[in-house]
């Protein structure tokens, strides 16, 4: 395989490309670059997939957000009940000291009955509170836990995929980035002039987008330009080449 079809295998080939609008390029991608490159397609199926998995998760968060203020709500009202009522037990209490001191059984008899009946409605707030915790800490139901657990493996399978294809791209990247090197080293020697070096700029440029970016930009103006006077061998340049390396020899 050449190099110039080494590049198309692993960039895509910039004549079938579309051009995209500028001021929405960071946005979108256009289809026919998807199409190109499998990388791209492979981390668009995990992002779709994941923000799928993320959309579930926060509309049931949403359901038992709306369930939680219902019950935390409820909890503040039986607990200020509750606080109301310790505070009428802990003046029948005194009111009963009081009355034993002064030795009025019928009163005694009144404030006991009052304070076991204030005992038996703190309890009962009290067991209604720790069930209102209780159902407060449930988790999601189980059709609900079954949904997310397998949107999650969806996700988890598409993200092993796709890294899996992004570390075989950059194996690939870094032998293309080699093959470049030689390619380079092949054409530096035939030009000695300022002004005479497009060709290895060219490539230089496209060897430092792969080391930066991990792949070529589509719609680089040095790309295109590459492949029009170098690896497609435009017929001008080519004359230009041999002209120039006639007159050397």
């Amino acid at each position: 395989m050449s190099i110039k079809d080494k590049i198309n295998s692993l960039i895509g080939n910039f004549e079938d490309e579309t051009i995209v609008d500028e001021e929405n390029s960071n946005n979108q991608e256009s289809a026919s670059s998807l199409a190109s490159d499998p990388l791209a397609l492979k981390k668009r199926d995990y992002e779709e997939a994941k923000e799928e998995f993320l959309s579930k998760v926060k509309e049931i968060r949403d359901l038992h957000s709306d369930r939680e203020k219902k019950i935390k709500k409820n909890i503040n009202y039986l607990q200020s009940e509750k606080e109301k009522l310790e505070k009428e037990l802990s003046q029948y209490r005194a009111d009963l000291v009081e009355a034993e001191l002064q030795g009025k059984s019928s009163k005694t008899d009144n404030l006991n009955k009052k304070i076991s009946n204030a005992k038996d409605e703190i309890a009962e707030l009290e067991e209604r509170i720790d069930s209102y915790k209780a159902a407060g800490s449930i988790q999601i139901k189980p059709e609900q836990r079954k949904e997310l657990l397998e949107l999650y493996q969806v996700v988890d399978k598409k993200r092993i995929t796709y890294r899996k294809a992004g570390r075989k791209r950059q194996e690939q990247l870094k032998e293309l980035k080699k093959q470049l090197e030689k390619e380079i080293e092949k054409v530096r020697h035939i030009f000695d002039r300022p002004g005479s070096l497009d060709v290895i700029n060219k490539l230089s440029i496209i060897e430092h987008l792969i080391h930066e970016h991990g792949r070529v930009e589509m719609l680089n103006h040095e790309r295109e330009s590459m492949y029009k006077d170098w690896l497609e061998g435009d017929k001008s340049y080519k004359k230009y080449l041999e002209g120039y390396v006639h007159k050397k020899e």
